[in-house]
């Protein structure tokens, strides 16, 4: 059965043109779950390194070990944006979210059904200070991480609350994403992020 899915997994990863610099077209549920369960182990892991250095079949096996309830398509999808992150070093295209701020309906295409956490691209910002804001529907524990095109964090705090305004300081132009991580979901309701005055 696993000789079969590798070879299920080879003929899936094929035609999807990662090689040739194209991007390709994933599930934005299967780039959000990945980006909350695995990219965080996989961030700056460039150029086919790991498990992608042992060929298909065995990131069809990492990704089985890891997240044993997939169904076989699922594990698929989540090996291709794998292949896409290491070859690329860069995030899965995601569709950027509309302006913000965001509400509690638009914010739940980027949440994961499974876990309840969330992951969005925030578009491209200009170097600057800004103020990220997060009001959730009851207090919660959890994680905030805004991290930049180059996977380096702009931000990684725990908190316990359920309302955030958090000073940012983008150094560099480029695209920004937020992660939100809590161990029973990040029940958020609205998010906004606003150039904040130098001053405060």
């Amino acid at each position: 059965m696993a000789v079969l899915a590798a070879a299920v997994l080879l003929a899936a990863l094929a035609p999807i043109g990662i090689a040739h610099g194209e991007a390709p077209a994933f599930a934005p549920e299967s780039v959000v779950r990945f980006n909350l369960d695995c990219a965080h182990c996989h961030e700056g892991q460039c150029s086919g390194r790991l498990s992608l250095a042992l060929g298909e079949e065995a990131t069809f096996g990492h990704i089985r070990r890891y997240v044993p309830d997939l169904a076989d398509r699922e594990a698929m999808e989540l090996a291709r944006i794998l292949a896409y992150m290491k070859r690329h070093c860069a995030y899965a295209p995601l569709p950027r979210a509309p302006a913000l701020p965001l509400d509690e309906t638009a914010l739940a295409a980027y949440r994961d059904a499974k876990g309840g956490n969330l992951f969005l691209s925030l578009g491209r910002l200009d170097s600057g200070r800004y103020r990220l804001s997060l009001e959730l529907a009851a207090p919660a524990a959890f994680r905030i991480e805004l991290i930049d095109e180059h996977f380096e964090h702009l931000l990684d705090r725990c908190v316990e609350t359920d309302s955030v305004a958090e000073p940012i300081e983008v150094e560099a132009t480029g695209t920004v994403f937020l992660r939100l991580r809590g161990p029973k979901g990040v029940a958020l309701r609205s998010l906004g992020l606003d150039p904040a005055d130098l001053a405060e």
